[in-house]
């Protein structure tokens, strides 16, 4: 994915017969959708949950993506989800940045700290 000009250009990944568009936001390699993400200006605080942008999450359910591991970058947690939990337990709601599915920190699984991944790409401050 590159921005250029305000237009982005988007990635599409190819899945024999059919051509699927991938999350504008992070990176697919394989059945995983990563980002990297920041506790202090991510995760939501009421309910303790991380979210995603549910337009995204459509987009990678499509690609047959199986797992979301979020990176976060401050501490150096992996939080890593099955995406068919975000979907059914997930709570889809708008704070003004587009409809986005959160799921509560206790659904995810969490790994030892770890470096970050090389060029990863970065969410963008939302606010």
């Amino acid at each position: 994915m590159s921005a250029s000009g305000g237009s982005v250009s988007i990635g599409y990944y190819g899945m024999g017969d059919k051509q699927c568009q991938y999350p504008v936001h992070g990176r697919v390699k394989g059945d995983t959708w990563s980002k990297t993400v920041r506790r202090s200006q991510h995760m939501l605080r009421k309910p303790p949950a991380w979210a995603v942008d549910a337009a995204d999450l459509d987009r990678a359910t499509r690609c047959g993506v199986r797992w979301l591991e979020l990176y976060e970058a401050e501490q150096g947690v992996t939080y890593r989800v099955v995406l068919e939990t975000l979907r059914q337990r997930g709570k889809v709601f708008d704070r003004g940045f587009g409809q986005q599915v959160l799921l509560p920190l206790g659904y995810w699984q969490t790994g030892a700290p770890v470096a970050p991944p090389p060029d990863e790409p970065r969410q963008g401050v939302l606010w």
